[in-house]
């Protein structure tokens, strides 16, 4: 079995059709889809991108390397993918994946030079940044195509959403109605936090940019999978799409790559699997699958061999397959993510998941700052699960209990993880809310 896995940095899921999305257009992602399945609460463990790479390309949650830094490593993916005969390829145009240490053995990288922040909107589609890294994977894999002997393990590592929105200007003009003003021209990726009173025209200008990127991507994408349906590839090969990490839009204010937030636009990402046979077809899971998950998936691809079930209640990584088949499998009862350590203070802001809640408040997670910073933690917010998808309203003052119990439940998930025992169930409020 060929494995692709696409990896596009800052893609919103918010904006995507699979997502509930009906404004944008996204038909490449809108059939992979169709053809193969959707993890619907899957969220980052950490808001930095080289400790999201540790959990993908290493396996151990960001929880268990904090708590036991000392432990022993797994070997790399790309080390099993070549142990097991597969040729590995590595697409990108980030340095830092580039460079990081666990996929250093690739048998061949390709790493495009980032392009400006402020490059201009192209004049076509084939000369976007994006385009030419899409075509690199489609001639990188041409042999693979043509009846390579070793089956394939590509990883490409997009920037996408985190470089220069240079998609040509079509593209988020088809995000303006008649009477609407005209999409700006702005192409380097916005850093500012929007105030209460910001004009609408303001905002919606913004989330047109983005919805042009995200289209063109969309259609890049789309050019790669039809070359892997166009080549034969695309019969035993299963595509994981993935991202990082997410993007603020606006939704609390900020815009832009803010990493020390862990609002739901930055951490919860989309992911979704396209198995060969048609394994897991139109189907999806709301299991709160992280970021290692996806380490002990492609492995199980990888070797074809199935990892013991680990118990829902216990904090381990694992590979999210029996979801495929089974989306209502026991899984974790809590997630835990970490935002990047603010600047001066080194506090980190926390996010803890549960099925019917999130709690996002300003702890500092095992850093030495706590002791001699005066800075107060941000204050307490609380969403209902599912349902507030968006997070827009705060309920943490009119639900003390459940701040206090989730409180509770994270420290009993570290305390779990840095004993390699089972966390302790959760309160049912926790697991089903308070209808």
């Amino acid at each position: 079995m060929n494995i692709v896995c696409i990896v596009l940095d800052r893609l919103h899921w918010g904006y995507l059709g699979c997502y509930g999305n009906t404004w944008i257009a996204t038909p490449a992602l809108d059939r992979l889809t169709a053809e193969g399945f959707v993890f619907a609460q899957a969220t980052t463990e950490s808001t930095d991108l080289a400790e999201v790479y540790d959990c993908l390309w290493r396996g151990s949650s960001l929880l268990q390397r904090l708590a036991q830094p000392k432990a022993v490593q797994n070997s790399s993916l790309v080390e099993l993918a070549r142990e097991r005969g597969l040729r590995t390829l590595l697409v990108t145009d980030d340095p830092l994946v580039a460079g990081h240490s666990a996929g250093a053995s690739f048998d061949e990288a390709v790493e495009l030079d980032p392009p400006d922040a402020d490059s201009p909107t192209a004049v076509d589609a084939a000369s976007t940044h994006i385009a030419r890294l899409f075509t690199e994977a489609i001639d990188r894999t041409a042999a693979d195509a043509a009846g390579a002997e070793r089956p394939l393990f590509l990883w490409l590592h997009a920037r996408a959403l985190a470089g220069p929105w240079d998609a040509p200007r079509e593209y988020r003009d088809r995000y303006a109605d008649e009477d609407d003003p005209p999409p700006p021209d702005f192409t380097a990726v916005p850093h500012e936090t929007l105030p209460p009173d910001v004009d609408l025209d303001r905002r919606f200008g913004i989330a047109q940019a983005y919805a042009g990127q995200v289209t063109h991507i969309d259609a890049c994408l789309g050019g790669f999978l039809e070359h892997l349906e166009e080549t034969g590839l695309a019969e035993n090969t299963a595509v994981v799409l993935l991202a990082p990490r997410g993007m603020a839009l606006g939704e609390h204010g900020p815009v832009g790559p803010f990493d020390e937030l862990v609002y739901g636009e930055l951490v919860q990402t989309p992911c979704i699997v396209r198995l060969p046979g048609g394994r897991g077809m139109l189907r999806r899971s709301q299991a709160l699958v992280q970021s290692s998950d996806w380490y002990h998936t492609l492995s199980e691809l990888i070797t074809g061999r199935q990892a013991e079930a680990a118990a829902p209640l216990v904090p381990a990584p694992r590979s999210v397959l029996p979801l495929v088949d089974d989306p209502t499998a026991a899984w974790r009862d809590r997630a835990v993510v970490l935002g990047t350590p603010h600047a001066g203070s080194g506090r980190r802001e926390v996010g803890l998941r549960t099925p019917a809640w999130y709690l996002r408040h300003g702890a500092v997670a095992g850093s030495a700052a706590d002791a001699t910073t005066t800075d107060e933690p941000a204050a307490d917010e609380l969403f209902a699960k599912p349902d507030d998808a968006w997070e827009a309203n705060d309920v943490a003052d009119r639900c003390h209990d459940v701040v206090a119990m989730l409180h509770e439940a994270e420290a009993e998930l570290r305390a779990a993880v840095a004993e390699s025992r089972p966390a302790a169930p959760l309160p049912e409020e926790l697991l089903h809310g308070l209808g």
